[in-house]
């Protein structure tokens, strides 16, 4: 039964329920993404191509990109050569 008339009060009231306690606070990521959302803004107003290894650039409309892809022909102990595709 709920005892508070505070929704999320009585969410956390419920068996099982505990905040969740982060061990980073996110900043570098989120600034790693904004970086990254910048860059593609850029290309695209500018008409430029972005060359990356990063497939998550493929969401994005009126982006031309050359996606650039690692292969390990050799295992893991030798370095991979890389090849790209236009995209």
């Amino acid at each position: 039964m709920i005892t508070t008339a505070n929704p999320l009060e009585a969410l956390y009231q419920q068996p099982g329920v505990q905040l969740a306690k982060s061990k980073h606070d996110g900043w570098e990521v989120f600034h790693r993404l904004l970086r990254s959302a910048e860059q593609a803004a850029l290309a695209i107003a500018n008409g430029w191509r972005l060359v990356s290894f990063d497939r998550d650039f493929e969401r994005l409309e009126g982006l031309k990109r050359l996606l650039l892809q690692w292969f390990n022909h050799f295992g893991r102990d030798h370095q991979a050569d890389w090849r790209w595709r236009q995209a």
